[in-house]
């Protein structure tokens, strides 16, 4: 991906494709390390309750961790991925109701499911 972005550096150049690349990275490399941390303190850190075991805080704390996480990664990920880019001068304005109407219409999802019901229906019955 390194090679990738030294490639295509110059074609990126105002979409903060370095930003966008470590705004997924950091959150898939902080999630597994903390994760691989909160399972070794289980063992000799993190002791069990009455009501609660070592595993079961782990998970939890690991949870929270990742949702509080979450606040500034968000943040960051609304700072490099903007819509800024997206707008083109001189273009008019949409209002909110096209782009809502294109996202709740489940007509996309009616012909998928169609396609591959009747997909597999042919390969069972081996047409």
């Amino acid at each position: 991906l390194i090679l990738f972005y030294g490639l295509t550096k110059e074609e990126l150049t105002g979409r903060r494709p370095l930003a966008k690349f470590l705004s997924i990275k950091l959150i898939v490399m902080f999630t597994f390390y903390q994760s691989f941390v909160f399972n070794a303190l289980k063992d000799r850190v993190i002791h069990g309750t009455e009501f609660w075991t070592s595993i079961n805080i782990a998970d939890g704390l690991n949870a929270l961790t990742i949702c509080i996480e979450m606040i500034f990664f968000s943040a960051f990920m609304m700072w490099a991925f903007s819509w800024k880019e997206y707008v083109q001068p001189g273009e008019p304005h949409t209002s909110i109701w096209c782009p809502l109407w294109d996202s709740i219409n489940l007509w996309d999802f009616a012909v998928e499911i169609w396609s591959e019901l009747s997909f597999f229906a042919r390969r069972l019955t081996g047409r």
